[in-house]
């Protein structure tokens, strides 16, 4: 991989020094550009499982569409050179949406390339890197490009259709992987998929109703539904107790209430206030056993629903953080039983720093302390 604009001393520089637009220049540093596995414009991921180590590399559009997502929310706060920074990573993001786009010809999207070499797992070991493994087209995967494509008002829309038409389809059926309390839950599930088991995820939800939140599109049945089991998932503290089962894709607290925070901020109806009681006092109470880049997330979860920030992330161990943190976690055996193994993991540098740019600039603007 080639890296653009920035020189490695940028790199070891600690990253509480630097400014946003240096630090925007080593996001796009981490871009790639004249690549053999990753297309350029795609940030790269690693993905760990059974083996010690770094992982292997993994070309997911997630990670991509997570920070161009997250840049573009942060813009309203940054100065024009620092705009055209954002604008350019952007821009070559883009350029790889199509690779990734339904088979079908849907307006949904994929996890993984649907352009050939199109095999899941990438890099894996020819146990999982088979096509009978392909993953369905993912709603997380669909409503974030979507969000960062800027696609006019009428994609949208359809994709908006799409959504509801298959969250209302006739053979649905229960999801067995949540506890029964739930069950009978109409939501929005994680795949559009037709034989495959289907999984609740709170944060997948979170992102959904992002989407909704963020077009103003009137609510219908399965936007309460969806909304519904959040609240009783967090009035329950399932969240806490068992988050590998409310969240499979993520496993964790943190990132569970980070994106509940990021939907709240944004509920202008309050369909969701009576739970922000809770989402705080979860939060402050995760401080005491965070990591740094947890730490992180917390924060600007807090400065996102109007909540004062009155600690101080460990920075002397962040620069480990950005380059270690995994976000993404995943159980195999969720879905192929005969597989008993560790979870999958995923991380991301980029994604890690943007997260800490995220902080910084949320802090400095909305926040009530200096980090």
């Amino acid at each position: 991989m080639k890296f653009l604009h920035i020189g490695i001393l940028l790199f070891l520089t600690p990253p509480q020094t630097l400014s946003y637009k240096d630090m925007l220049f080593q996001i796009e540093a981490l871009q790639v550009a004249g690549d053999s596995f990753y297309d350029d414009g795609l940030f790269p991921s690693q993905r760990q499982w059974i083996t010690s180590g770094s992982g292997v590399e993994d070309n997911t559009i997630f990670f991509t569409t997570s920070i161009v997502f997250l840049l573009q929310q942060l813009t309203p706060y940054m100065s024009p050179e620092e705009k055209e920074i954002v604008f350019r990573i952007r821009e070559r993001a883009r350029s790889n949406f199509e690779k990734y786009a339904s088979r079908n010809g849907e307006i949904t999207f994929n996890f993984w390339q649907t352009v050939a070499p199109d095999l899941p797992f990438p890099n894996g070991s020819r146990l999982i890197s088979r096509k009978k493994y392909r993953m369905p087209d993912d709603l997380e995967s669909t409503v974030l490009i979507h969000l960062t494509s800027g696609e006019d008002s009428l994609n949208q829309l359809l994709v908006r259709q799409k959504i509801l038409n298959y969250a209302g389809r006739e053979n649905r059926q229960p999801v067995k992987s949540m506890p029964e309390k739930y069950r009978e839950y109409e939501a929005y599930e994680t795949l559009f998929a037709n034989k495959m088991a289907q999984d609740y995820d709170i944060v997948v939800l979170c992102n959904v109703l992002y989407f909704v939140f963020q077009h103003d599109y009137e609510l219908q049945y399965h936007d309460h539904q969806s909304i519904e089991l959040i609240r009783q998932i967090i009035a329950n503290d399932d969240h806490m107790n068992i988050p590998e089962v409310v969240s499979p894709s993520y496993m964790s607290p943190v990132i569970i209430l980070y994106h509940v925070s990021r939907l709240l901020s944004i509920d202008k109806d309050g369909l969701l206030k009576d739970i922000k009681a809770s989402v705080t006092q979860d939060l402050k109470k995760l401080l005491q056993k965070a990591s740094p880049l947890e730490q992180v997330m917390i924060g600007s979860a807090l400065i996102k629903i109007d909540e004062k920030v009155d600690h101080q992330v460990n920075t002397k161990r962040l620069a480990e953080d950005l380059k270690s943190f995994v976000f993404r976690r995943y159980d195999p055996s969720s879905r192929y039983k005969y597989l008993i193994t560790p979870n999958m993991k995923w991380k991301s540098e980029a994604l890690n720093r943007t997260l800490y740019l995220e902080y910084l600039i949320l802090n400095e603007k909305l926040g009530s302390t200096q980090p």
